[in-house]
Order: C-alpha cells, then sequence, then structure tokens
C-alpha cells in the first residue's frame, strides 16, 4: 500500500478503510471485497455477522476504554478462530460499533459457514464473554450476498436477522472425543528459513462431528473446558499424535513434533510424568518433542508453567512460547520462561510485509530472542515476500499455507517424501 503524509509524532496513519481500535478493514473495504467478490466469481459471497450486545451497559460499569479493549480482545479471537477454519483468504472486518463481519472464502457452502460459525461464536462466549459480565452476549447472523450494486442492503439484510447462537455442543459429544471418537489429529510441517528443508511439524486437532461438520481445535478445547474435560481431550490428543508418529518411516525418524499444552495442563502436577509415559509407551524418543505453550495458559500458573517445562525439557524435550507477542507478558517473560524458542503470531508475520515501523518492530523482537539465545519460529507465512523478509531479519523457521496447510499423517509422509 502507498504511505501518506506521517502524523506529528512520526507514525504512519492508519489509511482509509481500516478500523484504528482493531486494525481491522471497515465497512468500505468490507463493501468493497463483497462487490470484487460477486464481479469475479459470478456467485453469490457467503457473510457472516458477529454483534456483541451488552456493550454500552459494559461501558458503563467499566468504562470506554475497558469496552473498547473488550472489543479488540474480540476481534483476536475471532481472527483467530476463524482463521484456524476456513485459512488464510478468510477476511474479517469491523462494520461499526460492535458488530464484525466475516467474508468467507471462495467455494465455501453456506450451511458449512453458519454452523462453523455457530461453534466459533459459542467458543468465544464461552472464554471471554463468561468472564467479563452475564450481560454480554454475542449475535450472529450468516447468508449470502449476490448483488454488487446493492451490498450495503445485503448486509443490512442479514443484520436484521441477528439472534443469539444456540447451545451446540453437549458434554457428551466431547466425552466422546475424549475416547477418541471423531478426533484426528493433524500435523502442519515446519520450515527451515535457510534453505526450506523441512524442519518439523505442529500437531494439530480436528473434531469431525456428527452434526457440526469438521470442528477446529480452538472450539474443540473451548468445549472441553466448560465441560471440565480438558485435560482428558489433551491425553487422547497426545496419544493419536505419538502413536503416528510410532507409525512413521526410519527416514522421518529425526522430524521433531511440537505438542500443545493447555493451561490445565500445567496447572497438574502430573502431567509431566503422565507425557513422559505416554511417550515411553508409544516408544517416541522424547528428544523428537517439543511442547509449545501460550502466554495466556501461563498468565496465572508462571511458577508452575517454568517448573513442568524445565522438567521436561531436563528429559530431552524442547519447549516453545506460542503466539508471541499476542498476550499479557510480553518480553519479560522470556527471561523466567525455560524455552528454546519463540513463535512470532500470524499479525506480526504481515508485519514482516507491512510498513517500516512493524519491520522495526518485528526486527526488535528478534533481535531480542537472539540475545537471549532463542530461535524464532514465524507461524502464518502466506506468500514469499513475508517468507523472505522474515528470513532478512533473522527468523529462523516458518510454517503456514506459503507450503502447506495441517496433514493427515499419511499425506505429511507423502509431502515430504515429495520435498
Amino acid at each position: 500500500m502507498a504511505t501518506t503524509d506521517r502524523t506529528d509524532d512520526g507514525a504512519a496513519p492508519l489509511l482509509p478503510g481500516y478500523d484504528p481500535l482493531t486494525g481491522l478493514g471497515d465497512a468500505s473495504a468490507a463493501n468493497a471485497l463483497i462487490a470484487a467478490r460477486i464481479a469475479a466469481e459470478g456467485a453469490a459471497v457467503p457473510v457472516a455477522l458477529v454483534e456483541l450486545r451488552g456493550l454500552a451497559r459494559y461501558n458503563d460499569f467499566h468504562d470506554r476504554e475497558a469496552g473498547d479493549a473488550l472489543l479488540a480482545e474480540l476481534a483476536r479471537k475471532l481472527e483467530h478462530l476463524a482463521g484456524d477454519e476456513f485459512g488464510p483468504s478468510l477476511s474479517l472486518f469491523r462494520l461499526a460499533g460492535a458488530r464484525f463481519a466475516i467474508v468467507a472464502p471462495p467455494r465455501t457452502a453456506i450451511e458449512r459457514l453458519r454452523l462453523e460459525m455457530r461453534a466459533i461464536a459459542a467458543a468465544v462466549g464461552e472464554t471471554l464473554l463468561a468472564r467479563v459480565g452475564d450481560y454480554l452476549a454475542l449475535r450472529l447472523s450468516v447468508g449470502t450476498i449476490d448483488d454488487a450494486a446493492n451490498v450495503p442492503f445485503g448486509l443490512s439484510l442479514i443484520a436484521r436477522r441477528l439472534a443469539a447462537p444456540p447451545a451446540l455442543v453437549r458434554s457428551m459429544d466431547v466425552e466422546a472425543a475424549t475416547r477418541g471418537e471423531g478426533l484426528a489429529v493433524l500435523f502442519q510441517p515446519q520450515f527451515a528459513l535457510s534453505d526450506d528443508r523441512p524442519s518439523g511439524a505442529e500437531a494439530l486437532v480436528r473434531w469431525r462431528h456428527p452434526r457440526l461438520g469438521d470442528v477446529g481445535g480452538a472450539v474443540l478445547f473451548a468445549a472441553a473446558a466448560s465441560a471440565g474435560l480438558e485435560r482428558a481431550l489433551s491425553r487422547m490428543v497426545w496419544k493419536k499424535a505419538l502413536a503416528s508418529m510410532a507409525g512413521w518411516p526410519e527416514r522421518m525418524q529425526s522430524l521433531r513434533v511440537a505438542l500443545n499444552l493447555t493451561a490445565a495442563d500445567l496447572a497438574e502436577p502430573a502431567m509431566v510424568e503422565e507425557l513422559l509415559s505416554l511417550a515411553d509407551q508409544a516408544g517416541v524418543s522424547t528428544r523428537r518433542l517439543t511442547v509449545e505453550v501460550t502466554e495466556s495458559a501461563i498468565i496465572e500458573r508462571l511458577d508452575a508453567a517454568a517448573d513442568s517445562l524445565a522438567r521436561l525439557r531436563a528429559a530431552g524435550m524442547h519447549a516453545a512460547l506460542d503466539d508471541f507477542g499476542t498476550g499479557y507478558s510480553g518480553l519479560a517473560w522470556l527471561k523466567r520462561l525455560p524455552v528454546d524458542y519463540i513463535k512470532i503470531d500470524s499479525r506480526f508475520v504481515r508485519d514482516a510485509a507491512g510498513d517500516a515501523r512493524g519491520r522495526t518492530l518485528l526486527r526488535g523482537v528478534v533481535d531480542l530472542a537472539g540475545a537471549l539465545d532463542l530461535g524464532v519460529l514465524a507461524e502464518g507465512v502466506e506468500n514469499v515476500t513475508q517468507r523472505d523478509r522474515l528470513r532478512d531479519l533473522g527468523c529462523r523457521w516458518y510454517q503456514g499455507w506459503l507450503r502447506a496447510p495441517a496433514l493427515e499423517s499419511a499425506d505429511l509422509i507423502a509431502f515430504l517424501d515429495a520435498s
């Protein structure tokens, strides 16, 4: 994008078409994209609207600044959850106030969008709204727009149907998942930026729900947390991932796989022995494993997290801090956490190909990690420009749709054989 005149403090102002609070595109950008999609595809464009109700009352009890922070966090959660489900070609916009629009990728079935968005809305309600006020609620509507000349009118029609999403996930469904029913573990390859060769993979879960269809891991774990089954679900995901690794051919025995730890995992004193025992039973060396924790998972359990990570590293595993820069801790926690590398969130990755200020911030993160003898892995790399900029900045590894999405175990074997 072209830059405009700079503000008095030297910062580049946000260009028209973007919302200054969330950094998302605004209503004009949404209208333009939908109209362009209709013209290019000659087909209706599926759109979901999500609205936060009760924000005015929330602001009355707190203040406008708290309400803005809540909207910004809601935007991040929607972007993360919807991005996991639909990939990088999904587009999220803040239309006005507390209303967001999600424009699905081409060829997305409207029924799939409806089911996925209901599950996402339910997950956001359980993880975000439950802790900030009972008077807040998400409203959801899904529809299609097929007239490029009347996109705002089409959005208005969809908005008229905004209604509360029904409860979607029953405890019995999650209990079945903890037994492995409908649970698939996929592996997203990771690559060295020095030579673009595969260096590892992250184990990710996909839930093949009998009513909802394919549901992503973030939604599943939110439902499991609500049902008090998060620990049981983690164990099953680990067991499935380790079983796949145990069956890989000899040429893949050096491929390191990252397993995710939740806040509930870190709160369990027996977790370390449990994970080590599962790896031993599967015949998988701990030196083939990495554990990943997010900032949000360790915010209330920093000492316990540090102790657990230290014990797992002593057993031969690597440790990583995931979604770095999106949580609460920032750089200060790196001194206290025994990790081998940090994973930069996809928002930082987009900065790599963005304005000079974003690249400067990203370079500062990479340089600090280097000074602490930590590696840096970039998530969500979608194009060659981002990859090359990240290499120039000093990142060591990356993962993203540029090279490969998350793959079934058999597909991963075939992908690596062809690489």
